[in-house]
């Protein structure tokens, strides 16, 4: 599975995102919670986007 990485230049800045509200199960969001526990993601939202912008980058010729 080919992923992308956006540039910093490309990522909005905190001022220009907005807010979504999700709703996780509990154990998905035990394995959330470990996979930030275990450093692979600095907290929950930086998971969620990361998950978010590669079903994004998945979906590419659709959205293009």
């Amino acid at each position: 599975m080919a992923t992308e990485l956006i540039s910093a230049e490309a990522r909005p800045r905190a001022g220009e995102t907005e807010k979504m509200t999700i709703n996780v199960g509990v154990v998905d969001l035990g394995q959330v919670d470990l996979l930030v526990q275990e450093g692979f993601y600095s907290n929950r939202s930086d998971l969620v986007r990361t998950a978010l912008r590669n079903q994004l980058a998945q979906h590419a010729d659709v959205l293009k």
